[in-house]
């Protein structure tokens, strides 16, 4: 095998394994030394995995290969670099732990490990009958893990999947609006007329939640920019409300002011082109004077309590 490969591969690992260590105890306050030894069964596990296949790569492409083997050894390169970075950094957000790192990285690990997978298979099924001695046992044991593995993961998708879909009126669906043709026809109706006459410089206003509410419906499911949504999320992206701590009062001000010349200013500074008064407008802002916004647009759309107003810019 090519020996700048094998150095290549390792100082790939071992330089950011070392710059993990050292940033640890200026940066942490809660990092012992031990910290370093107890990771180590994880971190070197896939620093040797990645160190492995980013060697057998190098050295596969320097010899000119370009085949399906080739291709899978490079995803997997990659899929346990990701796995191996997760290990030893996370980006810093909100919650202060590396629980969206993971989710990020993980997730396309995972896609290309199950492509890997594939041709894995593929290649035991072709070749793994001609195995003989230690490296069949080896063989025979190693299939018995993948699929004790993989039985064991199809029972949480068989048995969420028929959970969801039993204890759903609905029924299986591709439809994300679907439920609310129970819930709340009159705003399945008005998002999607407001769809129908969107245009691509349109931006929308309507009320500010908390995440994983209904807040910002219209817009999200729309696809018309709104103004600000679940305001939580944005502090986790952002990682403070700095840039938008404005924005969040000045939509208040949109719903609750009874000045002309105020309410046009704002809708004139974010170019606001559609303004939604519904029930989540009024239970959040209170009594709205919709004689404003007539002033300066249309009533576009009405759909049971939702009205949607095209602001003339």
């Amino acid at each position: 095998m090519w020996r700048p490969a094998w150095l290549i591969a390792l100082m790939s690992v071992v330089i950011p394994w070392f710059l993990w260590a050292f940033t640890q105890f200026p940066f942490n306050e809660s990092f012992e030394f031990s910290d370093i030894f107890l990771r180590l069964p994880v971190t070197g596990s896939l620093g040797l995995l990645t160190v492995k296949m980013v060697a057998v790569t190098l050295t596969r492409s320097r010899r000119g290969a370009d085949d399906g083997a080739h291709y899978v050894m490079l995803l997997g390169s990659v899929a346990m670099y990701l796995l191996f970075a997760a290990e030893l950094f996370f980006v810093h957000d909100l919650f202060g732990n590396r629980m969206n790192t993971v989710f990020k990285f993980y997730y396309p690990a995972w896609i290309l490990l199950s492509v890997v997978g594939g041709y894995g298979a593929y290649v035991w099924w072709k070749h793994g009958s001609r195995l003989k001695g230690p490296a069949q046992a080896i063989s025979t044991a190693s299939l018995l893990l993948v699929l004790v593995l993989v039985f064991s993961s199809i029972y949480f998708s068989v048995a969420s999947s028929v959970t969801k879909t039993t204890a759903s009126t609905l029924g299986p669906s591709l439809d994300s609006m679907k439920f609310l043709e129970q819930r709340n026809q009159d705003e399945k109706e008005a998002i999607i007329q407001v769809g129908k006459i969107a245009e691509t410089h349109d931006i929308l206003v309507e009320s500010v939640g908390e995440s994983y509410s209904d807040h910002g419906r219209i817009a999200g499911y729309s696809g018309v920019p709104g103004l600000l949504g679940w305001k939580g999320h944005q502090v986790q992206w952002h990682g403070d409300d700095a840039l938008f701590i404005d924005r969040e009062e000045d939509i208040e001000t949109i719903y609750t002011t009874n000045d002309y010349s105020e309410l046009n200013r704002l809708l004139d500074k974010y170019s606001v082109t559609m303004v939604v008064v519904g029930p989540r407008e009024k239970s959040t802002y209170g009594n709205i004077d919709m004689s404003l916004f007539d002033t300066l647009g249309e009533r576009v759309i009405e759909s049971g309590t939702y009205t949607i107003f095209k602001i003339d810019q």
